[in-house]
């Protein structure tokens, strides 16, 4: 068993824990920061960022474990997001949440406005329903 992964006696534990889904525009990388700046890293809530523009999420995740102590890695298709990790979305990656398990696929690029953020936060709020926090970040972008 890794180190990422609950014991079978945590299983029931990881099952009712909050999603907080932060969505954050062109623009909001320093929001982000000034957000995990102030929250502890005990709180039994996983972290997934989603940033439609973000060019480079290794230097997001390099820069976000600046500013908290919880684990920061980026979001891989079909694991359980764990309580006290941050999860950054790859870009070029749609991201939603079914039956509490991560899904990447493809961004369809088109001269459509990008609604990564809205996409991820319904597929939070279905999944999660009370155990779903959508925070937004505004920025210079569509969503």
């Amino acid at each position: 068993m890794s180190i990422l992964e609950p014991s079978p006696s945590d299983a029931t534990a990881h099952t009712n824990h909050y999603v907080v889904g932060i969505g954050a525009a062109a623009g909001g990388s320093e929001d982000i920061f000034k957000l995990f700046d102030q929250f502890p890293s005990n709180t039994n809530y996983s972290f997934i960022v989603i940033q439609p523009l973000n060019d480079d999420k290794n230097q997001m995740i390099k820069l976000l474990t600046k500013h908290t102590q919880m684990q920061v890695r980026e979001a891989e298709n079909n694991i359980k997001p764990l309580p006290n990790c941050v999860y950054v979305g790859p870009s070029g990656k749609q991201l939603t949440l079914e039956n509490g398990l991560l899904h990447l696929g493809n961004l369809i690029h088109n001269h459509e406005p990008n609604f990564a953020i809205d996409v991820f936060f319904k597929s939070l709020a279905k999944d999660r329903g009370r155990f779903a926090i959508g925070i937004l970040l505004s920025g210079t972008d569509t969503d």
